[in-house]
């Protein structure tokens, strides 16, 4: 049985003689120091704090060799990634199209760009859901939030869900007009599974596992 190289830690423990803390915040270079140290049969120390996870602490040598990496490899990893980009929009955005054929061009435009947008956590990133899913829903929220009183109805204080609720014959109108078709939410009440409901849901989820 191969022993456990991951070990928890906090800021306070004294820094293990040859090695480099490595804040989160860049998947590229924590994920390749840590395969890397684990290659090596190095230890990898994980660092919490009072705020969670705050980075890991691996030889020195790896994290320079990652880095160097990092940087040989950045023009064809960003024109990788334009291309992932490029392809998702260009999905969404038939997806959206196909559901609300009559959906206005700067509409459909601003959901592609909004709900897409990398490290934005919004479900059009989303790996949980198809497409199809993730356009509806992503429809469903932008017409919440630009068509509709649902923020004035949150700044005066109005939970949530009942807000939701009121705002969802609105909602109705609009799907209808560009061709969608949607149901209608219950009362709130009855605790409604909305649309919301189910974004919140699948991008908590996302967040949890990208931790």
């Amino acid at each position: 049985m191969e022993p456990d190289l991951d070990c928890p830690t906090t800021p306070k423990t004294p820094m293990p003689e040859g090695y480099q803390f490595v804040p989160k915040g860049n998947s590229y270079v924590t994920q390749h120091c840590r395969t890397q140290a684990h290659a090596e049969g190095k230890p990898v120390y994980i660092v919490y704090g009072k705020e969670g996870r705050l980075g890991i602490r691996v030889p020195t040598s790896i994290y320079i060799k990652v880095l160097q990496e990092y940087d040989r490899t950045k023009a064809n990893r960003a024109r990788k990634s334009r291309l992932v980009d490029a392809r998702l929009e260009e999905a969404l955005g038939k997806s959206v199209k196909n559901q609300f054929y009559q959906i206005p061009p700067k509409d459909l435009r601003e959901i592609v760009q909004r709900t897409t947008k990398r490290k934005s956590g919004r479900i059009g990133r989303s790996k949980k859901l198809d497409i199809a899913v993730r356009a509806r829903l992503a429809t469903y929220a932008h017409i919440r939030h630009r068509h509709t009183g649902y923020e004035k109805l949150l700044k005066k204080g109005v939970s949530r869900d009942v807000a939701r609720y009121l705002v969802d014959r609105k909602i109705n109108e609009i799907v209808r007009k560009w061709g969608g078709t949607k149901e209608r939410l219950p009362s709130p009440n009855e605790h409604p599974e909305s649309n919301c409901a189910v974004i919140d849901r699948v991008l908590q989820t996302d967040s949890a596992e990208s931790t």
